[in-house]
């Protein structure tokens, strides 16, 4: 429920953001950040662990199945096999199938099925009604909606909804940042995640060494503006509009 979700955003402001920012319902955006005080430019804004993180493995029994999979159905699983075992690696320990079922080697661990949430309120937002879909979200949803069934057949993941893979990985491609280059890994954010793109955005962000999301102030912010970013670099934000 979109509103239920803006509640959980809320709390999540004040227990992992220190209670800088809030999450409130835009008419035109839908959810997105405000500040809840004032920030002089540089000032840090908030700083966050990732809410998952996950690195391509190295040889991996089903790491290879899976890119095998993707070699032979390159209609149904068109992506890099990474991006489908960020979705395998957001499921829980039900989902697998319990304790006592045998997952087959290499095959990543359950998360908790409070992370999971957090993982698909990334996505859900994107189906609030009275908003369409934009352009990036409805080709991530038609690359997504066919995953699902062929990954829970080839890892006979009977106890998972197709749908909801399906979605896990959509909310990965939509949200993730580049976590580590060697091995290549991605991580997403949960709190950050909410603030919206602009070209003349409000604030700036970095990842540090030990992969914490730094958010910083680009220039003064004050009480209750929309804290914004741009989902483009320092040097793409030079180029002319068009081709930006």
């Amino acid at each position: 429920d979109f509103d239920l979700d803006v509640a959980a955003i809320k709390a999540a402001c004040a227990s992992e953001a220190s209670g800088a920012v809030r999450c409130a319902r835009s008419p035109d955006k839908g959810r997105v950040l405000l500040s809840k005080k004032c920030f002089h430019a540089g000032a840090k804004i908030l700083e966050v662990p990732p809410l998952m993180s996950v690195k391509e493995p190295e040889e991996n029994e089903s790491y290879v199945k899976l890119q095998l999979l993707c070699e032979g159905n390159p209609t149904t699983l068109p992506l890099e096999p990474i991006w489908y075992w960020l979705a395998l690696s957001s499921i829980t320990l039900d989902q697998q199938g319990g304790s006592e079922r045998p997952m087959p080697r290499g095959f990543p661990p359950p998360v908790a099925s409070s992370v999971q949430d957090k993982v698909l309120m990334l996505y859900r937002g994107e189906h609030d009604e009275s908003r369409p879909l934009d352009e990036g979200s409805r080709c991530s949803a038609s690359m997504c909606r066919h995953a699902g069934p062929k990954l829970t057949e080839a890892f006979d993941l009977h106890h998972v909804d197709p749908l909801l893979l399906s979605s896990l990985l959509a909310a990965w491609m939509l949200n993730c940042f580049e976590h580590t280059e060697s091995p290549r890994g991605y991580a997403v954010y949960f709190v950050p995640s909410f603030m919206s793109h602009t070209c003349v955005p409000s604030a700036i962000w970095a990842l540090d060494e030990e992969g914490k999301y730094i958010l910083r102030a680009r220039r003064e912010i004050t009480e209750d503006q929309e804290v914004t970013i741009s989902y483009l670099s320092e040097v793409v934000l030079l180029d002319i509009a068009p081709r930006r």
